[in-house]
């Protein structure tokens, strides 16, 4: 496998100081297509404010990064000129996470909000 290339998105992260624990609602998931499996067994946060963060709930940015490997089926791929949105279907396929994906591992991970990476990975 080759590195091809990756896109990112900068997110806002949580400011430790504040962030508050939340439930996330079932509507946000099903409007965005979200598993709700994704998040189970995991304490979610949302953006609250504070002195810290200038009452803004967010405190520094992290990246948000979409990576792709380049494996044989890839190469193949690209060699015959195939359009980007096959060739990427073929590598999420393949195990490629998506800008969405990593960020909603962010979100299970308490660095970020639902909210700030629906924000960030619109386009996608």
């Amino acid at each position: 496998m080759i590195f091809a290339g990756s896109m990112a998105v900068s997110g806002s992260k949580l400011c430790p100081a504040c962030k508050k624990p939340r439930e996330l609602p079932s509507e946000i998931l099903r409007l965005n297509k979200i598993d709700p499996k994704k998040f189970e067994g995991a304490t979610l946060f949302e953006a609250h404010g504070c002195p810290k963060c200038g009452q803004t709930g967010y405190k520094g940015r992290g990246a948000v990064m979409e990576i792709l490997m380049v494996d044989e089926e890839v190469k193949a791929m690209m060699l015959k000129d195939s359009n980007s949105g096959a060739i990427r279907d073929v590598a999420v396929r393949n195990g490629m996470l998506t800008l969405r994906e990593v960020g909603l591992l962010r979100v299970r991970d308490g660095l970020t909000s639902i909210e700030e990476i629906l924000l960030v990975t619109s386009g996608e």
